[in-house]
């Protein structure tokens, strides 16, 4: 396994999985480019992946058309299709990516492919918990590591299955849809500054009204829950990402940095970089160039 940093990057990393540790995945990595970089037109051998989860909308070109993609959305690239960000965000761009041989996995699983094009999810956030479990792992050396990853792709395979299935799961424990319509937004967009009149808006209740419901469904009013998901994902990004702190506390959408690190050291019980110094993220090589579109295949 091979882990760098691009130059063109602003943070992140790309990593290249080398041998038998992972047949089924080629490549993956977390990366933040600054306004107006471009991955040039490139295609592999393997289904890609590319989530992206924060920063204004991007326009992909691939053989089979123009995507438009926002956040919470993702870009799939079919293999052998051609494919390149040429209309790049014009602010800092977050997303996640991953190569994998998808149908090797879906017919080991007993599932069907996807139809062998590009596609546009406009709903990508059931892949974010799978793709950052294997980020995760791919980051950080631990035990049974080979095992670890071959489940992990087999979650994230399902995932995109009935994601690209369209196929609606029942909850078991019912939520309210004004609670769960306010949480998917806020979940989407931590960055927000949201209020309760805002996520009331459309939802059919009244602020006052989705304030109590949360209180019953959540266990916190609307700005409570925020904070924790906004601290939990700077934890994930403390222990698996290079950014610097003041960077993740702008990209959660904190006033200041000093705010965050206030809020952290409350809910999180030791400061931002204690909670990184604790973690043995597996730091990417640094000053290499290239990148996704200098390597056509990543094997």
């Amino acid at each position: 396994m091979h882990i760098f940093r691009p130059q063109r990057v602003v943070a992140g990393f790309h990593a290249d999985i080398l041998g038998d540790e992972c047949p089924d995945l080629s490549h993956c990595g977390e990366q933040w480019f600054g306004a107006g970089e471009e991955i040039g037109r490139h295609h592999h051998s393997v289904w890609e992946i590319y989530l992206q989860l924060t920063g204004p909308p991007t326009g992909w070109w691939s053989d089979d058309g123009r995507f438009e993609i926002s956040s919470g959305e993702a870009f799939l690239a079919a293999p052998q299709r051609r494919h390149a960000l040429d209309r790049p965000a014009d602010g800092r761009l977050h997303f996640l990516f991953l190569g994998m041989d998808l149908a090797t996995v879906a017919q080991r699983l007993g599932l069907a492919g996807p139809i062998q094009r590009c596609h546009r999810i406009a709903d990508a956030r059931p892949l974010e918990a799978p793709l950052r479990l294997l980020l995760a792992e791919v980051a950080t050396p631990a035990p049974h590591r080979k095992d670890f990853l071959r489940a992990g792709l087999d979650c994230l395979a399902i995932a995109l299955v009935r994601t690209l299935s369209g196929a609606a799961a029942d909850p078991a424990l019912p939520m309210h849809p004004a609670v769960a319509a306010a949480q998917a937004r806020m979940e989407a967009r931590l960055d927000q500054a949201w209020t309760v009149v805002e996520l009331a808006a459309g939802s059919g209740v009244s602020p006052g009204h989705l304030n109590a419901l949360f209180q019953r469904h959540a266990g916190e009013p609307p700005r409570r829950w925020l904070l924790h998901r906004r601290i939990a994902r700077a934890q994930t990004l403390l222990s698996e990402s290079d950014l610097p702190v003041t960077d993740i506390a702008l990209e959660l959408g904190f006033a200041s940095s000093q705010h965050f690190a206030h809020a952290f050291r409350r809910i999180a019980g030791c400061s931002a970089r204690t909670w990184r110094s604790r973690g043995s993220v597996q730091q990417p090589d640094r000053g290499q160039a290239g990148g996704q579109e200098d390597a056509v295949e990543s094997e």
